[in-house]
């Protein structure tokens, strides 16, 4: 009678251990549905306000904005566009005052708000405005 005898060894798999730290913990908690920001958006500058990581992709993003002058200017008008690089970006153009406004994330789960004042210097519009964001 024969017998083999085979040596079988054990297979470690590696584990690795990571702390659930804010950074991934954040990954298991709902996204973030509402929030109220405010953006200063100096005369002759361009502002990008992160929208933020929605975690699914064709999600529909939309909130209200309210333009707001200082310096007692009465134009409250601001160039407002949302997206990201990957599905595109939505140009709202000039808005006044509050304005609605919505956009499809498409493929990609972030998006991003650009608010522009690049009025020309002469132009009654061109001085430092605030974006409330709801």
């Amino acid at each position: 009678m024969i017998t083999d005898h085979r040596l079988f060894s054990s297979v470690a798999l590696p584990v690795v251990l990571m702390p659930l730290g804010s950074g991934l913990a954040s990954w298991f908690e709902p996204a973030q549905t509402s929030y109220t920001e405010s953006y200063t958006v100096k005369a002759g500058d361009t502002s990008a306000a992160s929208g933020g990581r929605l975690g699914y992709p064709h999600v529909n993003a939309s909130g209200s904005l309210t333009v707001k002058s200082c310096c007692g200017f009465s134009t409250n008008d601001m160039m407002f566009t949302v997206g990201n690089e990957l599905s595109g970006f939505m140009v709202f153009g000039v808005v006044v005052g509050t304005f609605r406004f919505a956009w499809d994330t498409g493929n990609y789960t972030e998006y991003s708000m650009i608010f522009s004042n690049m009025f020309d210097s002469v132009s009654p519009s061109y001085h430092d405005k605030t974006v409330e964001l709801a």
